[in-house]
């Protein structure tokens, strides 16, 4: 009796399973409330597999290289990986990227492992206390862990690192970088180094989670006295060959 109970449980479970990846995500998406941020459009396939065009509505936090969020974005499902795993892809002119999201029931997160990304960035008009200056590049992203709790926005664990590479101003070329992001104890830390012959910059800029303020310092070394002089009057300190930059403000969301 115990053993067809157990084949009948299983069966059941099976039946389950192929019942909901095979469901039309249409149907799914009608019985969830998705964030009002959130725009899907262009959506077909199932839970199993599908691709939608996604669009953040949101307003873009002006810290971020870009002014809008929006991709094709495809998924399967991959057990292999992660028994409650999506393969996910998406593509966009200027972002393009492949990772997995995972739900772990034992501990009630949600999480993103092996994500790869690559972001153009074509003018990006940065300002630092009235003094604008295009940049453009490309960012490659590499992501190892990040995981959240389901009732909290702010990341448990965070763990990345890439590049910047090609980076120019107009026509002057600006160099290579490396940056790496940690997070512990509620503290951001992105560390960056890099540049070129001329000059060389190394910097950190943190953020305390919980009061949304952030701190940064970023050290400019270079040979050329006209670009010294120039940048000086912008930073808040200045030395024989290297001039300083630091300052503390909060996010506005």
């Amino acid at each position: 009796m115990v053993k067809y109970t157990l084949v009948g449980a299983l069966l059941l479970l099976i039946w389950g399973l192929i019942f909901v990846s095979t469901m039309p995500i249409r149907f799914v998406l009608d019985k969830v409330q998705v964030p009002s941020q959130v725009q899907l459009s262009a959506v077909s396939g199932t839970v199993w597999s599908g691709r939608a065009q996604v669009s953040w509505l949101g307003k873009v936090p002006a810290e971020l290289p870009i002014t809008e969020l929006n991709a094709d974005v495809s998924w399967r499902w991959c057990p292999l990986d992660k028994p409650l795993g999506l393969c996910l892809e998406l593509d966009n002119p200027r972002l393009k990227g492949d990772f997995l999201v995972f739900y772990a029931l034992a501990r009630g997160t949600v999480g993103v492992e092996n994500a790869h990304f690559e972001v153009r960035i074509d003018r990006y008009l940065l300002n630092y206390q009235g003094f604008e200056f295009p940049l453009s590049g490309i960012g490659l992203i590499h992501v190892n862990d990040l995981e959240f709790l389901m009732n909290k926005p702010v990341p448990e664990a965070l763990e990345a690192q890439g590049e910047l590479k090609d980076v120019r101003n107009d026509d002057a070329a600006l160099g290579d970088y490396e940056w790496k992001v940690t997070l512990g104890q509620d503290m951001f830390k992105t560390d960056f180094s890099g540049g070129t012959d001329d000059f060389a910059v190394k910097g950190r800029w943190e953020l305390d989670v919980k009061k949304s303020k952030y701190r940064y310092y970023v050290d400019l070394k270079s040979g050329s006295a006209e670009l010294l002089q120039l940048l000086s009057s912008y930073a808040q300190a200045s030395e024989k060959g290297k001039v300083t930059f630091y300052g503390i403000g909060a996010l506005r969301l």
